[in-house]
């Protein structure tokens, strides 16, 4: 999870994305440690929500299949 903070924001997005997936892991140790490296509150919170929000969609939209 280390080398998707190297990425940014981006990382955080595609972190946040697969965690509301299939891969079993927490968005939330994203989040703070992107918060940790001086990332900007209002854009992390809203790049991490969109993230899972997209992801919970997806996975929605594969169970409906």
């Amino acid at each position: 999870m280390e080398s998707l903070l190297d990425y940014g924001y981006l990382g955080l997005f595609i972190g946040s994305f697969l965690a509301a997936t299939v891969f079993p892991f927490s968005s939330d140790v994203l989040l703070v440690g992107m918060l940790a490296l001086g990332g900007e509150p209002v854009t992390t919170v809203a790049v991490a929500t969109l993230g899972n929000w997209l992801g919970g969609l997806t996975s929605y939209w594969v169970g409906w299949l």
